[in-house]
């Protein structure tokens, strides 16, 4: 931001910057509000100092960014993004707290927490060999925490790596997420982020197609996690271009040779699950702390996943049809262990008669990025609650949720078919929800079969319901849903995107263009 008017240039001719900060005044200078202390450490835009605040006496982290190297749009728009992200996430346990940001003609400064326990692989290497599966355990979790508040208040990190993480102190017991330079916003059921970011090891490969969003995170984190639990990482380019070209020719991950046959299969399941190149199946940060090999501590509050949200607006504009079999299936999953996230994130969020209102609803959303009127949180629970008739009857609740619907609106059809790897097993869950419409057991669906399960006593237009269920799963127009067409109807997806946050990506035509636009923009 500049304003030429209110704080003219310096006579050199030189456009001077503000951002809005707290001004320290000509003459007075940072030393008037802080001490400064011994270097910490340097990036590419500023250096950290210990300082302690004159005001308080309170030891602070103080990172003095030098104006001469944020002249570019570009860099007057990281700075403000990086300290906008980190106000927004400040105050959870595992990011660093962000205490102020002000400035003078010359410098931006930006007073936080100060960590003094060290970088996080300083840390391990101090355990000489002693660093075990449950020490990586922790440390993960400790990770994987502060992605979901990233993800939760619609932040991409874009740069999870070890050097981006401080133990608070000599402990080794507290995580700190220390820099955001690289993080942006992501908008949820929007566009994908397209320039790439983050660092050649740790980068994901949906990053290098320039179509990315909250997933990328999920990968660096399984990095982290095989480095951890290996001791050396799974691509072995020595050079930034050969990582990167392993990456992108879609080499195929170690986990049977060397330090893996030491590592637990829960370990190696965990990993695996985040370094998935399907974005679709990749797990989610909340689905990933719930997994068996993190499990062990208490439950985390986090009453709702950032692809839940997602996941619970498209499930409210799919068809009737598709909303049904959804819900079938949640009603024969429901009790098995492979949806405990989504379990956990139910009992958060519901009352004492188990039900999710509007206001518990709300609750939720207000704690992430989602910004909703109370028109539109009535209209998404009435869009899910909308099975108090047929083989789903209930007794009517008003517009609440219940524990099936929950689970339809949320639940990843994709991720289930592949955590239950017995074929078998999976279409005979498929089978048991198709055969809750097929009311004569002939192994298809009519309109009769529809017509008795969607009978009821209130006022529905039965006959318009059953028209609108056939049109939409009946594809071979010959008055019956199969049960291939049934399972079909499932799978059905935007072939845009197989994110679960629901971001769309560019059409190729529409990717090639920009690029065209960048390159003649750069030359």
């Amino acid at each position: 931001r500049t304003s030429d008017e209110t704080h003219p240039p310096p006579s050199s001719g030189i456009r001077q910057v503000w951002f809005g900060f707290k001004r320290i005044l000509r003459g007075e200078g940072i030393t008037k509000l802080y001490s400064i202390g011994k270097k910490m450490g340097e990036g590419s835009f500023g250096i950290t100092y210990l300082a302690r605040d004159k005001r308080t006496g309170k030891e602070v982290a103080v990172k003095i960014i030098s104006k001469s190297m944020i002249a570019c749009a570009d860099s007057i728009e990281d700075v403000d993004r990086e300290v906008e992200i980190m106000r927004q996430l400040s105050g959870h346990e595992n990011v660093i707290e962000f205490f102020e940001a002000f400035e003078d003609e010359k410098n931006v400064y930006i007073a936080m927490e100060v960590c003094k326990g060290g970088e996080l692989f300083d840390a391990v290497q101090e355990e000489k060999g002693n660093y075990t599966e449950k020490k990586a355990a922790d440390t993960i979790r400790q990770i994987l925490k502060v992605l979901a508040h990233c993800h939760l208040n619609g932040i991409v990190y874009c740069d999870v790596k070890p050097e981006n993480f401080l133990y608070l102190a000599k402990d080794h017991k507290v995580l700190k997420a220390i820099d955001f330079g690289l993080s942006r916003h992501f908008t949820p059921l929007g566009r994908a982020l397209r320039k790439p970011r983050g660092t050649a090891y740790y980068v994901a490969p949906e990053v290098m197609r320039f179509e990315y969003g909250p997933e990328a995170d999920m990968w660096s984190a399984g990095i982290i996690a095989y480095l951890l639990l290996t001791g050396k990482v799974p691509f072995s380019g020595e050079t930034e271009k050969e990582i990167l070209k392993e990456l992108m020719a879609g080499k195929k991950i170690d986990f049977e040779s060397g330090p893996w046959k030491r590592v637990s299969e829960q370990a190696k399941s965990f990993v695996k699950g985040l370094l998935e190149r399907d974005v679709g199946l990749r797990l989610t940060a909340v689905q990933a702390l719930n997994h068996p090999w993190l499990r062990g501590e208490a439950a985390d509050d986090f009453v709702i996943d950032a692809a839940a949200v997602s996941s619970l607006h498209a499930f409210s504009k799919y068809g009737r049809m598709r909303k049904l079999a959804l819900r079938a299936v949640a009603g024969v999953i429901s009790e098995s262990g492979f949806i405990e996230d989504l379990k956990l994130q139910f009992r958060t969020m519901a009352d004492k008669d188990n039900l999710i209102s509007m206001s518990e609803l709300e609750a939720a959303l207000q704690k992430t990025t989602w910004k909703h009127t109370d028109k539109e949180i009535k209209e998404l629970l009435e869009s899910i609650h909308c099975y108090t008739y047929g083989p789903f009857r209930r007794q009517s609740t008003g517009a609440k949720i219940d524990y099936h619907e929950f689970l339809a609106a949320t639940m990843s059809i994709r991720q289930l078919e592949k955590q239950i790897q017995d074929k078998e097993h999976w279409k005979e869950i498929l089978r048991k929800a198709f055969n809750k419409f097929d009311k004569d057991g002939d192994g298809l669906i009519s309109s009769e079969d529809l017509r008795k399960c969607l009978s009821s006593d209130r006022d529905w237009d039965v006959d318009k319901l059953v028209s609108d269920c056939m049109l939409e799963a009946d594809l071979s127009r010959d008055g019956k849903i199969s049960f291939e067409e049934f399972v079909g109807l499932l799978h059905i997806h935007d072939p845009s995107s197989s994110s679960r946050y629901g971001y769309v990506k560019t059409p190729r035509n529409l990717q090639s263009e920009d690029r065209r636009h960048q390159k003649a923009h750069h030359k």
